[in-house]
């Protein structure tokens, strides 16, 4: 039986797969990149601020952020491959399996 932290990162690497991808698209929210940049601009989302995107996947509403706003993003990833490599100002993180976060 799979600890309660292997399954987390079992389900985070599979949506991070190239599979998920070709079935799911880009991105893995309901409205895309488009209902991401429109929540920015509806929070009036100011150049330099700073965004936690948790559960960031493969990065793309981080990357989409950094580059429509020119904000700072942190993308936290719960599965074995961090977020997309950053330009700037994305930082990245992946939290391991093993550490029992919930």
């Amino acid at each position: 039986m799979q600890s309660e932290a292997e399954a987390k990162a079992c389900c985070a690497d599979l949506y991070q797969s190239d599979i998920a991808k070709l079935i799911m698209g880009d991105t893995l929210h309901p409205g895309g990149l488009g209902l991401t940049n429109k929540l920015g601009h509806l929070m009036g989302l100011p150049s330099g601020d700073a965004v936690a995107d948790l559960a960031s996947a493969r990065g793309e509403s981080a990357q989409a952020l950094v580059g429509v706003f020119r904000c700072s993003v942190l993308a936290v990833e719960f599965g074995a491959r961090p977020p997309v490599t950053p330009t700037t100002p994305l930082q990245r993180k992946a939290v391991p399996a093993s550490s029992g976060r919930r």
